[in-house]
C-alpha cells in the first residue's frame, strides 16, 4: 500500500480522487478525464489548459507511485 504525500493533495483534487485510490482507480479516473477534456474531443477554449493540469496531476501521482 503506498503512503500518502500531502504535497500530491492538489493533484488528487485535480484528478477528483481520494487520497486513498489504488493506482488502478487513479488511472481509470485519468482517462475519463482525457476523454472530457481532451482539446481534440472538447472544443472549449479551456480544454488545452484543462488537460494540461490533468497530465501534469496524473503524471505526479503516477511518479509516487513508481509508474
Amino acid at each position: 500500500m503506498q503512503t500518502y504525500n500531502a504535497v500530491l493533495l492538489p493533484y488528487y483534487r485535480i484528478l477528483d480522487v481520494d487520497i486513498t485510490a489504488n493506482f488502478d482507480d487513479i488511472k481509470k479516473k485519468y482517462r475519463e478525464l482525457a476523454r472530457l477534456y481532451h482539446p481534440d474531443l472538447n472544443k472549449s477554449r479551456h480544454a488545452t489548459e484543462l488537460m494540461q493540469s490533468i497530465n501534469e496531476a496524473y503524471r505526479k501521482i503516477a511518479a509516487h507511485f513508481g509508474g
